[in-house]
């Protein structure tokens, strides 16, 4: 029954999808499409356990894509003049991001239509398909794996979650931020009953890990995919990578490639930037925190609100991106999904339309792939956009207040 009902909606999403295809740009971010294209090659010259080998500096389960490409290809000149296919799959991922939102939405509004409609909202919202079908980016890759694991968690599906979550993080390695939000889901479901169904998720979860890294053991490269995670921190040491976030109101334009290094009020950069972003964190965590533990220890009964799930969920990439130095104008990608999510079930639009405004400026305002005629006016100005995300992290912080205000109301 349920297999029918995913086909029942893809039967209505499957026309945009051809119709997003056949209209996919040729454009795309120069560099990112080079070690697309590098990376296909080399595995499809010496097999996926020797990625490692290369000077790749991504982790693996995108890798197992690229290598699936290649393999589709069948040669190392049509992995060159086929490279816009890759857009493709990340198409899917995205569609997959639509699904869960739909499904989230119709278990809300009891309407299949309306629900249908509104899911449109992320998959066709212009800063999502810029992302995606403009830069060729693969940030919806990750957006996936980490929105179904927290929705998974959230109707007490911890073995999907784990396995999801961890699928994740060997996408993206800034899937971690949002660790604490999963700990908070399962904790505040955990009944003795679950018990299995955690440890059986958690099982799951690290077999999934050891098949995901298991051909580079076997060729004796795990220390270079070691080397790869390690190093994804610090490796671009500047202020700001194009990120138009705090750095882009406090620090002038011409400066936003200074090493984070460089020290001010006696701290560097780095350190002031950490600092903000630990405090915030704490800030959007605390009461998440107690309110954990006191379903774990005081065996308290916990209301589990969706709405306060979502809006930690929007506020994690949001502050990680606004507040961090060595930032990209990617980074804040996740946070659309959730935030597109809270609007469409509270009537929020206004907080949706601010954050997606600022995403495609910020992508479009760093990278200059439509070739617009005014990237000298105030809505391409970096503290202009930086403004409107503080704007959207405010009104987010000022609806999880309000939220977790009436959560710690005795029962």
């Amino acid at each position: 029954m349920k297999l029918i009902k995913l086909l029942k909606v893809l039967f209505y999403f499957l026309p945009i999808l051809i119709f997003l295809i056949i209209l996919t740009p040729n454009t795309a971010h120069g560099w990112d499409q080079t070690c697309w294209i590098e990376w296909a090659k080399f595995q499809y010259q010496f097999g996926i356990s020797k990625t490692y080998r290369g000077w790749t500096d991504y982790l693996p389960l995108y890798h197992y894509v690229l290598n699936v490409y290649g393999k589709m290809c069948g040669s190392i000149d049509e992995i060159q003049l086929n490279i816009k296919c890759l857009k493709y799959i990340t198409y899917i991922f995205e569609l997959g991001s639509t699904i869960i939102l739909f499904y989230v939405l119709n278990n809300k509004f009891k309407d299949y239509y309306k629900s249908l409609f509104y899911s449109l909202f992320y998959f066709l919202n212009i800063a999502v398909l810029y992302n995606s079908a403009v830069w060729g980016q693969v940030d919806g890759n990750m957006t996936f794996f980490v929105f179904s694991s927290i929705i998974a968690a959230y109707y007490n599906k911890n073995y999907l979650a784990f396995v999801l979550f961890v699928l994740g993080l060997n996408m993206k390695l800034q899937t971690i931020f949002f660790l604490p939000l999963l700990m908070y889901v399962v904790a505040l479901n955990f009944e003795k009953k679950s018990l299995l169904n955690l440890v059986i998720g958690l099982v799951l979860a690290v077999l999934t890990q050891l098949l995901i890294i298991a051909p580079f053991y076997m060729n004796g490269d795990l220390h270079k995919l070691w080397h790869v995670i390690v190093n994804s921190n610090g490796k671009y040491p500047a202020i700001t990578m194009n990120a138009y976030n705090i750095w882009a109101i406090l620090v002038d334009p011409k400066d936003f490639f200074k090493s984070d290094n460089e020290v001010f009020l006696g701290f560097s950069y780095r350190i002031w930037g950490l600092i903000y972003f630990f405090f915030s964190a704490f800030v959007v965590l605390i009461i998440p925190f107690i309110r954990s533990l006191k379903a774990l220890f005081k065996k308290e009964k916990m209301i589990v609100s969706l709405n306060e799930i979502l809006l930690i969920g929007a506020l994690i990439p949001l502050i990680f991106f606004f507040f961090n130095t060595q930032m990209h104008e990617r980074y804040s990608h996740p946070a659309l999904i959730f935030i597109t999510t809270y609007s469409l079930l509270n009537n929020k639009k206004i907080v949706l339309i601010i954050s997606t405004f600022a995403y495609f400026q910020n992508l479009e305002g760093a990278s200059h792939l439509l070739s617009f005629n005014n990237y000298h006016t105030l809505i391409f100005t970096p503290w202009f956009i930086a403004t409107l995300y503080l704007i959207t992290i405010i009104l987010l912080l000022f609806e999880l207040f309000k939220l977790q205000k009436e959560l710690l109301k005795p029962n």
